[in-house]
């Protein structure tokens, strides 16, 4: 899809299996692998709540995180939240 200046819509996360491997890469950054492993955790959360596919970087507002905040209360993930 393009946008008005004529520039291609980006999604959020091209597909779970590409953000994963690139989860993997920040051990160039000297992540842990603890680290890594809670961002995967965190990222199959987030998908269960928003189709990850479809969702656009301008669709990320207070709403929707709010929204994710009571969705993990509701579900138990409490202990995600920070």
């Amino acid at each position: 899809m393009k946008s008005k200046n004529g520039l291609k819509r980006k999604s959020m996360l091209k597909n779970q299996d590409l953000a994963f491997v690139e989860l993997q890469k920040q051990k160039v950054n000297n992540l842990s692998e603890y680290t890594i492993q809670f961002y995967k955790v965190s990222c199959r959360t987030f998908s269960k709540f928003v189709n990850l596919e479809e969702l656009k970087v301008f669709n990320v507002t207070r709403d929707l995180i709010d929204d994710y905040i009571l969705f993990l209360r509701d579900t138990g993930g409490k202990r995600m939240l920070l």
